[in-house]
């Protein structure tokens, strides 16, 4: 694997790529979520809500959930990311339940 920084890792996240650090657990990575083009994911409102969602970068983690992630100082010098290679994922374990929807395999 390629190390790179979070400037390469964020062309390869604008690619579709799924990005990885070598101390992060086995199955965690970020990658860029767009609610509404994601060809991967499609959200389904369960209630109307006041404003545009915009896209951002998620971070799946080993409990096998979604949560926001945002570059830390310390990441911004990193040049250890990596693009994550599928390993023993199941495509059921990238589907999860938020707050104001849920995703779904389209």
């Amino acid at each position: 694997m390629n190390n790179m920084n979070i400037s390469e890792a964020l062309i390869e996240m604008q690619k579709g790529e799924k990005i990885t650090k070598s101390n992060w657990g086995k199955n965690t990575y970020i990658r860029l979520f767009n609610p509404y083009s994601d060809s991967k994911f499609a959200i389904i409102e369960t209630e109307p809500i006041d404003g545009t969602l915009m896209p951002s970068i998620y971070m799946k983690t080993e409990g096998n959930t979604f949560i926001p992630w945002s570059v830390s100082q310390s990441h911004l010098f990193c040049s250890d990311f990596q693009i994550f290679e599928l390993n023993s994922l199941s495509k059921n374990e990238e589907i999860t339940n938020t707050e104001r929807g849920r995703f779904i395999n389209p």
